[in-house]
């Protein structure tokens, strides 16, 4: 009876890591997006978790200041159809960092699948803090690192 249970209850935690690490629904809401033509992609991730869910990441290396990569990424949710989330008076872009640095945050609450889609856009200080993107030092000193986590 014991290794009856022990068996059910390790098919059960399977299954649900399976359907909690699906990646499915996350590709598809970045498949719905209009990313601009100029950004590249130069990393896409995927990190599967059981209790704390998975998450879709993907790096974007865009020309522009962080202000104005935060603002094509605004508009590509809304076009797509997302409502950014009210930031209650604050600004989507901050310096007040250590080291120094700017980065932006826009977040979308997803429902009905994912359920948090956040963009980052970071200045060039701030995306030289990011551990194991061997991509940022080919990078343009134009170009900002704008990333996507679709948290699920």
């Amino acid at each position: 009876m014991v290794l009856t249970a022990v068996v059910a209850v390790s098919f059960g935690l399977a299954a649900l890591y399976v359907i909690r690490s699906d990646p499915s629904q996350a590709e598809a809401v970045l498949a719905r997006l209009a990313v601009p033509d100029d950004w590249q992609l130069v990393e896409a991730k995927l990190d599967r978790g059981l209790l704390l869910g998975s998450r879709v990441t993907r790096y974007y290396l865009a020309t522009g200041d962080p202000e104005s990569v935060t603002a094509q990424a605004r508009s590509m949710l809304t076009a797509a159809g997302y409502a950014p989330e009210d930031r209650h008076g604050l600004p989507d872009c901050s310096s007040d960092h250590e080291p120094p640095h700017t980065s932006c945050v826009v977040s979308v609450p997803l429902t009905g699948g994912p359920w948090l889609m956040q963009w980052v856009v970071y200045d060039r200080r701030g995306a030289a803090l990011i551990q194991g993107a061997p991509w940022f030092a080919a990078s343009r000193e134009d170009q900002m690192v704008a990333r996507v986590i679709i948290s699920y």
